[in-house]
């Protein structure tokens, strides 16, 4: 099979609510290849049973201590069919192609749900989990909540003019990147009815000190892995575009944890309100 096709295959798998199983049966064994996946599993009461997952899913902290199978986009085929699981899940992120081919092709049921950043998709999602694992009615306590409290969060905004905010992501001083448009860190400033301070480009780009320089964001929001591998607050004032600012006029800085922030996960709710008190600070 060649690479479009095998492409093609699993973007069947992605916008189909079900996968080509029919059977209607309970799942023993489960791995999930992405931590947002791995997380709502947990928030469902379905932890028990995972028998390995990726290595975003560290939260909660039973998560950390299931056996990894890699990073979510080159998970390994060997790791996965070691652990014989009876059913793996995970988002479009979840790869190679080849992989989740081989898997099917060994009789194990792959489901593959979007992996679009939204408040939409992350119900759907939450749903996805539920009618997979048989948890149906614990997804519909799970959506009404977090549905409820978004809207109640965005009802009040603490402020009167929308701050610029600018999202950045980043593995190193050398790899530092802003999100725009249609990105995960974009839509999570939208929904705490923030104004996300790119609007020039779609996706994650790497960072410009000259836009920084034509005009600057009221609020910077950076991982906490990404601060930590920029050196810490120290570190990131050095970077390009921020270490010619005058320091009295330095946007505010916060940081949250990676999978909090960008995860879209069964803590959308507590992500919204977290960032929004931080903006407000």
């Amino acid at each position: 099979m060649n690479e479009f096709k095998e492409k093609i295959l699993v973007l069947l798998f992605a916008i189909s609510p079900l996968s080509i199983w029919a059977e209607d049966k309970p799942y023993q064994r489960v791995v999930s290849l992405n931590g947002s996946i791995t997380e709502i599993v947990y928030a469902l009461g379905k932890g028990d049973l995972l028998v390995g997952a990726d290595t975003t899913s560290y939260y909660p902290a039973e998560a950390g201590k299931l056996p990894k199978i890699g990073y979510q986009r080159a998970v390994s085929l060997e790791g996965i069919v070691s652990l014989k699981p009876d059913l793996v899940m995970g988002t479009e992120d979840a790869g190679p192609p080849p992989v989740l081919n081989q898997l099917m092709k060994l009789g194990i049921r792959v489901e593959i749900h979007a992996s679009q950043p939204s408040l939409e998709s992350t119900l759907a999602r939450i749903r996805f989990v539920g009618e997979n694992l048989g948890a149906q009615p614990q997804a519909d306590i799970l959506i009404n909540r977090i549905q409820k409290n978004v809207t109640k969060i965005q009802r009040n905004p603490p402020w009167k003019k929308k701050p610029n905010v600018l999202v950045i992501f980043s593995r190193g001083k050398g790899m530092v990147n802003v999100a725009g448009k249609n990105t995960s860190g974009a839509e999570m400033v939208t929904l705490t009815g923030s104004q996300n301070f790119i609007n020039e480009f779609e996706g994650y780009k790497p960072l410009s000190p000259e836009l920084l320089l034509k005009r600057s964001p009221d609020v910077v929001v950076v991982t906490e892995m990404s601060l930590k591998a920029l050196g810490g607050e120290a570190g990131f004032w050095k970077l390009p575009g921020f270490r010619e600012m005058d320091v009295k006029k330095r946007p505010k800085l916060v940081s949250m944890d990676d999978l909090l922030l960008l995860g879209f996960s069964a803590r959308l709710d507590e992500a919204v309100e977290t960032l929004q008190k931080k903006i407000a600070e």
